[in-house]
């Protein structure tokens, strides 16, 4: 059984940095042009060509995110986004509830980067009056699957598709209920 993944022991080895950054940020555009497309399509949540990727960026991603890197030298190797959820804009916004991508380039990958990444953006999630983060990811993905586990969420599967769901310590009014009938066995990330 894997241990859980706390904020304190997300140290991070000393030649990385875990920090936000903007969606305009070079950098970031850079490491999402290295991206494979399976894994760019993964990360951004649709299929975007490496040359799309500014426009992309510029008119999708604005205050309402909320990106977390892993810079190794002078270099992005990994990005992790907290994006208001599609249906929370549709129904006007102020639920508290946002779906989270990641994406570590191929040669970065199984050194931990992903959830000290994801670690970092439900430490910042309350900050952004965010009461739950969803991760959605293929059934057959394992390494996901581990890293949802670490980080304390509780996950359901449907037509293929597993969706994790994690607590950040903001509670809403509106979220209630939800949070209130998934808090069996839930082990929230964030204790206060």
């Amino acid at each position: 059984m894997a241990e859980r993944i706390h904020p304190a022991a997300m140290a991070t080895r000393p030649h990385e940095r875990i920090r936000a950054i903007g969606a305009h940020a070079p950098l970031l555009h850079e490491h999402l042009a290295r991206l494979s497309e399976i894994d760019r399509c993964a990360r951004l949540g649709r299929p975007v060509a490496a040359p799309a990727i500014e426009a992309y960026c510029t008119r999708l991603r604005g205050e309402e995110s909320l990106i977390v890197a892993c810079v190794v030298g002078d270099r992005v190797v990994a990005s992790g986004e907290l994006v208001e959820s599609a249906e929370d804009r549709v129904f006007g916004g102020g639920n508290g509830v946002a779906d989270l991508t990641i994406a570590v380039e191929e040669p970065h990958r199984r050194a931990g980067i992903a959830g000290r990444v994801c670690a970092e953006l439900i430490r910042r999630a309350p900050q952004r009056r965010l009461a739950l983060v969803r991760m959605a990811y293929a059934a057959d993905n394992a390494a996901m699957a581990r890293l949802a586990h670490r980080l304390g969420a509780i996950d359901r599967e449907m037509a293929g598709r597993t969706t994790a769901e994690i607590c950040t310590g903001w509670m809403n009014d509106a979220l209630m209920p939800i949070l209130f009938e998934r808090s069996a066995g839930f082990r929230p990330l964030l204790t206060q």
